[in-house]
């Protein structure tokens, strides 16, 4: 540093005291989250421009890192019960919402999980930049005991639910695992993976409950999420279409015109096959016209 910089003639930020060296012969000292000892020390030393302290991380912080708002996603366990107009079953009901619960604790572990492997991407990202793990607000060290955690007090609601939801949620979390390891930086087949995981939680629903799920709303759900999948890999890559080389996992800027048109076909396959499913269960639908209102909303949402 003083070699490129010459002496004093940078800042230095640090929060140990083996940088106490570095400090010597910086201008000025900036201290994250030093001990008293350390900050005591150090004002003998040098002038200090500004220190961050240690503080304990707000609720709203941890919030924001669990992805407390993306639990709505997790109401997708509730279209078996929807599908067979069984939401007046109180014993049903209260198995769903466990369902429910034990998807949305997995999946804030896997969100933090996702968080951590993304951290020197995110630092570096126009907008992901500001999330919890990567902007500092939450400490790294915080986020490993929470995974564990979290995971744990899933399975353990999962005990009292039938053991085919166990192994569907045991199946989320290796598919998921595997998507936060290697599945995220292939192309396409990330969004298969993600597709993938938003069908499990409707087939998990069902497990939980004692309900059939049909083959024809498990393909439209994969595909509908297929397609909203590809729409975000589009959003990142215009976002970042202005800097040089720039990539969304393993999407290229170049890429983005054809994603468009995989993400916008899949979504319309999606509805066609809702339209079949419509049309041959029809005795399982008493409400078939509010079916098709709710099928004339996605055409135009999907488009629009």
């Amino acid at each position: 540093l003083v070699a490129a910089f010459g002496e004093k003639g940078f800042d230095y930020a640090g929060h140990d005291r083996r940088d106490r060296v570095v400090w010597g012969a910086a201008r000025k000292a900036v201290l994250v989250r030093p001990s008293a000892k350390l900050r005591t020390a150090q004002s003998k030393m040098s002038e200090i421009d500004r220190v961050f302290p240690d503080g304990a991380p707000s609720l709203t912080v941890y919030a924001h890192a669990l992805r407390l708002h993306h639990w709505t996603k997790n109401m997708l366990v509730f279209v078996p019960l929807i599908a067979a107009h069984r939401l007046y079953d109180v014993a049903a009901l209260a198995h769903a919402a466990l369902a429910f619960l034990a998807f949305s604790l997995c999946a804030s572990s896997v969100y933090l999980l996702n968080d951590l492997t993304d951290l020197p991407d995110d630092r570096r990202h126009p907008h992901k930049r500001h999330r919890m793990l990567a902007s500092g607000q939450l400490p790294v060290g915080r986020a490993v005991v929470l995974i564990p955690l979290l995971l744990s007090a899933a399975f353990a609601m999962s005990l009292t639910q039938p053991w085919l939801f166990l192994g569907i949620l045991a199946l989320y979390c290796v598919l998921m695992l595997a998507y936060c390891l290697r599945l995220r930086a292939l192309a396409v087949i990330d969004a298969l993976a993600v597709a993938a995981g938003y069908s499990l939680r409707v087939v998990g629903g069902s497990a939980a409950v004692g309900l059939e799920i049909s083959v024809w709303l498990i393909a439209a759900c994969t595909l509908f999420f297929f397609g909203l999948t590809l729409l975000k890999r589009y959003a990142e890559l215009v976002t970042m279409q202005a800097l040089p080389n720039a990539q969304a996992r393993g999407y290229l800027v170049q890429d983005r015109s054809r994603i468009a048109v995989f993400g916008c076909s899949s979504g319309y396959l999606a509805l066609l096959i809702f339209a079949f499913y419509a049309q041959t269960e029809q005795h399982a639908i008493p409400s078939r016209e509010a079916v098709w209102f709710v099928w004339v909303l996605l055409l135009y949402w999907v488009t629009h």
